[in-house]
């Protein structure tokens, strides 16, 4: 079970072994976002064991000197379909994935056609606080998450219970 906290309108704390992941996603204009991952934990972290598991250690995904997604689109986004074998997605790491799945959606995705399952009952709720976000603004309000007193107590467990147990 992997429970992680969403502060709206922008982070999410991620739990891992032994270290967090403090993601922000952060809109630019209406058609781009920036990604920045803090990663911190009680011991130093292992950055190349950790650019590895992300997949920001290999150019062919990521340019480390401006910080740019660089998996052209013309070349399928560098897929490497044999590796799919042993690799279901082809892609080297985590933050790669998560990047080609954003920007294979386009800058403005058409969600009247989406399929959604049990499982995306998170992603719904959230775009339904981002909706409610917006009237917000719209109407002089502050949105939710726009002050810290909302977000006081945080918690981001990441643990195992056996299938016998209730959570």
């Amino acid at each position: 079970v992997r429970v992680y906290p969403f502060v709206m309108p922008t982070i999410r704390f991620i739990p891992a072994a032994a270290i967090m992941f403090t993601v922000f996603e952060v809109a630019m204009d209406d058609e781009n976002t920036s990604t920045y991952i803090v990663v911190h934990g009680d011991k130093p972290v292992n950055q190349v064991h950790l650019k590895k598991i992300l997949g920001l250690h290999d150019p062919n995904f990521w340019n480390e000197e401006t910080g740019q997604f660089a998996a052209p689109r013309e070349n399928r986004y560098n897929q490497d379909r044999k590796r799919m074998s042993d690799n279901w997605s082809g892609f080297p790491g985590i933050a790669v994935e998560d990047s080609i799945m954003a920007v294979t959606a386009g800058p403005i995705a058409d969600r009247t056609n989406e399929h959604l399952i049990a499982t995306d009952a998170a992603l719904v709720r959230i775009r339904r606080l981002l909706l409610e976000c917006a009237d917000r603004v719209e109407r002089g309000e502050d949105p939710i998450g726009a002050r810290f007193d909302d977000c006081r107590r945080l918690a981001a467990p990441d643990l195992v219970i056996k299938n016998d147990k209730p959570w």
